[in-house]
């Protein structure tokens, strides 16, 4: 049987497949301990997941910096602030929650030009009844949705 977790998020209710929410935290986390260019450009995600300014240096670099040279992603981010990384958990959603659970949530045009998939909080109950009818396990983790 898939698991599912879900927490809020800005006032959201964000749900995923648990490995999703686990791939998508490991390699955030990861990501932030890259020290080199050389380690983020060779850096392989679990999910669907990239070292910020790695695979596009092109955009942002003259000539791509040395596998030995130092590499910030949190230092990266605050010197292009407009760059989208980390996609947020309710875009995450809409690409990876099950076919057959399509129709919970609604797609939004958010975070700048960014889609998300919205889901009330005040409808937890309801969507978790639903969810568990429809054959999966859910569970709420909070904190796991936010490391995402």
């Amino acid at each position: 049987m898939k698991t599912l977790v879900y927490g809020v998020v800005d006032d959201n209710l964000v749900i995923l497949p648990e490995e999703v929410a686990v791939a998508y935290a490991s390699d955030r986390e990861a990501i932030f301990a890259l020290k080199t260019f050389g380690e983020a450009i060779h850096f392989k995600p679990k999910a669907g997941n990239y070292a910020p300014g790695a695979d596009d240096w092109e955009d942002y670099f003259e000539e791509r910096p040395a596998d030995d040279e130092p590499y910030d992603a949190a230092a990266f981010l605050e010197q292009w602030p407009e760059y989208e990384w980390p996609p947020a958990a309710a875009t995450i959603a809409l690409e990876e929650m099950p076919e057959d659970l399509d129709d919970i949530g609604e797609q939004v045009e958010d975070f700048p030009f960014v889609p998300t998939l919205q889901v009330s909080p005040e409808l937890e109950a309801q969507i978790v009844s639903t969810i568990r009818g429809r054959g999966y396990e859910i569970r709420r983790d909070d904190e796991l949705i936010w490391r995402v």
